[in-house]
């Protein structure tokens, strides 16, 4: 199995490690889904939060650097 695969099935715990993720607004059932993944993700983090870049899709910095 890749290593990608291996932590996609068994994450890396994050510990008390303070965890942003920023996520496009824009787009289909594809975003919606990176997104809801993206949402689970911050709650295994004790300080996590989720932040939508409403203008963007997938790349966040390029078209919502701000």
């Amino acid at each position: 199995m890749s290593p990608l695969a291996l932590w996609l099935h068994d994450p890396p715990d994050l510990g008390d490690i303070p965890l942003t993720v920023v996520s496009g607004g824009l787009g289909g059932g594809m975003r919606a889904r990176a997104n809801a993944s993206h949402v689970h993700r911050v709650t295994l983090s004790p300080d996590g939060r989720h932040v939508i870049a409403e203008r963007s899709g997938h790349y966040v910095p390029k078209t919502e650097p701000r």
